[in-house]
């Protein structure tokens, strides 16, 4: 299992801003940015951040 995901009853999620998220838009749009950011991509951590930081005024559940 990678650490950008978790598995609910066969389904991929995410957990974002403490939120268990299993829609396959927003996994497989996490998911890429996730395990490139994990891997040392500056790009993707900075891309994945401010797409579903807690913070972001334009995050993804607006």
């Amino acid at each position: 299992m990678s650490d950008c995901y978790i598995e609910i009853e066969g389904r991929k999620c995410v957990e974002i801003c403490g939120n268990i998220v299993c829609d396959d838009e927003t996994v497989n749009d996490y998911m890429p940015l996730c395990d490139k950011c994990r891997k040392g991509e500056k790009k993707s951590c900075i891309e994945l951040y401010s797409k579903f930081g807690c913070w972001s005024i334009t995050g993804w559940w607006i």
